[in-house]
């Protein structure tokens, strides 16, 4: 995996040599994380015992679920070059237009769960 990040590396712009690095870099480090799951979700099942082990399943998944949307966002926060010169900010357009920001206030705040029924 950490090859294929460092091939990637080098390599930005638009250019062909650009996007055949990204290309080669990418499918190296999927290479690699195919040899790293097996290990990770190995190692998961040997430390659960087994009336636990639907658990221990589904606590690997949901962990590896968010560690690669965390992931995403984070990476892409990181490598935004910013807002290019002459274009509105996404922040301003919040404060102008409400109804997005409402909208997901009102969808996290109502998923709240429903009280149990017996």
């Amino acid at each position: 995996m950490g090859i294929g990040a460092l091939i990637q590396a080098p390599f930005s712009g638009d250019s062909t040599v650009a996007l055949v690095g990204t290309l080669v870099g990418l499918l190296t480090f999927g290479f690699g994380v195919s040899f790293a799951l097996p290990a990770l979700v190995a190692g998961m099942a040997n430390g659960v015992p087994m009336e636990f082990a639907g658990i221990g399943a589904g606590a690997l998944n949901s962990a590896r679920q968010v560690g690669a949307s965390l992931g995403v966002a984070v990476l892409g926060m990181v490598l935004h070059p910013g807002p290019e010169p002459g274009r509105r900010h996404h922040a301003g357009a919040c404060r102008r237009r409400p109804r997005p920001v409402a909208r997901a206030v009102i969808t996290v705040t109502g998923l709240r769960g429903r009280p149990a029924t017996s």
